[in-house]
């Protein structure tokens, strides 16, 4: 029994070898701290956002409308006349007098006459044409037929007479044989100031019947009227 005892080792006593096996205690961490941040930098106060110049904006419309001339919202009342005119007075005034051509270029026809009523053919009193109209193409016939019209550059101050006032019309531009031309009108006094607009001139002659027929011929030896037909345009 005490070899027994003495191989049975007591449970709580502890060999040295034990104690070299014990494990070591682990240290212990400080509790963890919250770092904190350092004091925020002072604020700024609000900077007050830059101001450019506003972009140059156009100048105002002109305010007042331009008068005549067909521009702009100008009010503007057409006026439509119809007249007789008669044409050139002869003789015509020639380039070369010692040797007469009425086609020579440059030949000028004289227009000084009253207009005339184109449904009773009665003068218009106080309504007159004065002008002049000058040869810039001669008139080229051969066998009957012609080659070329003749044609030429007019220019007419017009008086016209409404029964109470007179007012003129100035208007310019080309004209040939049998087809006429349509003249500009560039201007006018009195009621008719920065009036513009057009005349159609047509050589016409009269039939016995009081009818008119178109003239085929020169246009400023030939037919004893023009039509005229103005189409105006006046300012209100």
């Amino acid at each position: 029994n005490n070899n027994n005892n003495n191989n049975v080792q007591n449970p709580r006593k502890k060999s040295k070898s034990d104690k070299s096996k014990r494990p070591h205690p682990r240290p212990t961490r400080p509790p963890h701290r919250t770092p904190t941040r350092p004091p925020s930098q002072p604020t700024r106060p609000p900077q007050p956002k830059p101001t450019f110049p506003p972009h140059p904006q156009p100048p105002p419309s002109n305010p007042f409308p331009p008068s005549g001339g067909g521009g702009g919202d100008v009010c503007q009342r057409p006026v439509t006349i119809q007249v007789l005119q008669f044409s050139a007075i002869p003789p015509a005034v020639l380039v070369f007098p010692s040797d007469p051509n009425v086609q020579d270029m440059g030949t000028r026809y004289i227009y000084n006459s009253d207009l005339r009523d184109p449904n009773s053919l009665d003068e218009l009193m106080g309504s007159r044409c004065n002008g002049i109209c000058t040869r810039t193409q001669p008139r080229l016939e051969s066998g009957g037929s012609v080659l070329q019209r003749g044609g030429g550059h007019c220019s007419f101050t017009y008086t016209i007479h409404d029964g109470t006032s007179a007012f003129t019309l100035e208007a310019s531009g080309t004209v040939f044989d049998s087809v006429g031309g349509t003249l500009a009108i560039t201007g006018g006094t009195n009621d008719a100031i920065g009036a513009f607009g057009q005349v159609e001139l047509s050589p016409v002659n009269l039939n016995s019947d009081g009818s008119f027929e178109p003239e085929d011929g020169d246009f400023f030896l030939d037919p004893l009227f023009y039509f005229a037909e103005f189409l105006v345009f006046v300012p209100c």
